[in-house]
């Protein structure tokens, strides 16, 4: 966008648009941003910016697209931060404006953007080659893809992962498990996967919450987890060792040459 001069985000006051907001003020564009008790209101934000990025709550972010959608104009680029991609971007579709949505594959408390990935849906928008340049710049590895096969693998990533990560720390609780005594019977294996269910319990339920039931992939996904879930207990609970062999060997056989990769960089 040659002409652009402004880039106003919504959510300004946010950790993510603040990681986001020096890539633009360190090109020269002025950067205005509308947020709770800022001057400018999310509506303004649209009139005045000739990029708009929206970043916002995820629960948030479709209520806040349909609200501003009635003042964009053509010409005018739309971009959202948003882990999901289908529902975002079709609503910023029903504008006027350019779309591109983006999905940075990393928290707000990077050092650096160098070597991080973003993924990016340039559904609408012949500006596919000036945001992707700006984001190379930084050090952003992006990778392109659509909306549904975003949302599709996210499923897997977010819906399946973090699934089974929240239910395993439920479990430990449920089960009374003395974290302290525990602890000192980890291999370095189960300490990184340890870590990773502690580290999930630290964070936000406002943010894995949404993620989790918004995916338009989560209904499968967790049909899948009860069924394999319901299968395995069979299995144990009969303590049917040929049937846990079968049952083992399918998965070992899918995983292929992934196994082997992991047995060199996690050693046990």
């Amino acid at each position: 966008m040659k002409n652009a001069k402004t880039v106003g985000f919504i959510g300004g006051k946010g950790q993510m648009a603040k990681l986001f907001i020096p890539i633009f003020k360190n090109r020269g564009y002025k950067v205005i941003v509308s947020d709770v008790g800022t001057e400018l209101s999310n509506k303004e934000i649209a009139h005045q910016a000739d990029i708009v990025v929206i970043s916002v709550p995820i629960m948030k972010t479709k209520e806040v697209i349909r609200e501003i959608i009635p003042f964009t104009r053509e010409g005018q680029l739309l971009l959202d931060l948003t882990s999901l991609k289908s529902e975002p971007v079709a609503e910023m579709k029903k504008g006027k404006a350019d779309v591109i949505g983006l999905h940075p594959m990393f928290g707000p408390n990077i050092a650096s953007f160098e070597g991080q990935r973003i993924v990016m849906c340039p559904e609408q928008s012949p500006n596919k080659k000036f945001i992707q340049k700006i984001l190379e710049e930084e050090g952003l590895n992006v990778h392109l893809t659509t909306p549904e096969k975003h949302d599709k693998i996210m499923g897997i990533i977010q819906v399946l992962i973090h699934f089974h990560s929240i239910m395993l720390g439920h479990t430990l609780k449920s089960l009374k498990v003395d974290l302290k005594e525990i602890e000192q019977f980890m291999s370095p294996i189960y300490r990184l996967e340890f870590g990773v269910i502690a580290r999930i319990f630290s964070q936000d339920p406002d943010l894995y919450g949404p993620i989790l039931m918004m995916n338009p992939e989560k209904h499968e996904i967790l049909k899948q987890i009860n069924v394999n879930t319901k299968n395995l207990s069979n299995i144990v609970e009969c303590s049917d060792l040929t049937l846990f062999r079968e049952f083992f060997k399918k998965t070992s056989k899918y995983l292929g040459k992934y196994s082997d990769i992991a047995k060199e960089m996690i050693k046990s």
